[in-house]
């Protein structure tokens, strides 16, 4: 006769937690689903729900999408080590220079930032000026004639308009210039 794998274990294991405890626990988890591991900041996920949310409620608002200009070449020339540093670095100025706007990261080198009830488009072109310039500040270890970049695309939505998150994001891309004024393609 086999013996089952079970026979002779204690199976009281102590399931309880505090409701303390609890509260804790799925605050961490959470974050664990709405947060990008790397940067902190929220992932494509909670991005495009809370976009969604703020669109079906029929807020107004602009999106700046960006990517970095050649990432790759951060990771080949310096190691994925100073490419992921260069990422906690770009998340860190969004969340101290963008105040209770959205920031995401949405893939790789991919960053977008929602800004509800903002409508003026002198205003968005101000914002992703002074973000060229905080990114540009950027400094990767051992590297002397590294400048960080970006590429940019904006939206806007009005309350009127439908949308979606997907919706913005096309805009945006389509939207996209270079750190040079260029079309990005």
């Amino acid at each position: 006769m086999k013996q089952s794998l079970w026979e002779g274990t204690d199976l009281n294991i102590k399931t309880s937690l505090s409701k303390e405890q609890l509260q804790q626990e799925n605050q961490r988890l959470k974050a664990l689903s709405e947060l990008d591991g790397l940067t902190g900041i929220y992932n494509r996920i909670t991005i495009e729900r809370k976009i969604n949310e703020a669109l079906a409620a029929k807020h107004s608002g602009a999106m700046l999408l960006f990517d970095l200009n050649n990432f790759k070449d951060v990771n080949d020339q310096y190691g994925h080590i100073a490419g992921d540093e260069l990422l906690q670095n770009v998340a860190y100025i969004l969340k101290k220079t963008m105040g209770n706007n959205m920031v995401a990261r949405t893939g790789g080198d991919e960053f977008v930032i929602f800004y509800p009830n903002t409508l003026d488009m002198e205003e968005l072109e101000q914002k992703r000026q002074m973000l060229q310039k905080r990114l540009g500040q950027i400094k990767i270890k051992n590297s002397k004639h590294f400048t960080l970049s970006a590429s940019f695309g904006d939206a806007v939505y009005m309350e009127r308009d439908a949308g979606s998150f997907i919706q913005l994001t096309l805009a945006a891309g389509g939207a996209r210039v270079n750190s040079g004024g260029a079309p990005y393609h």
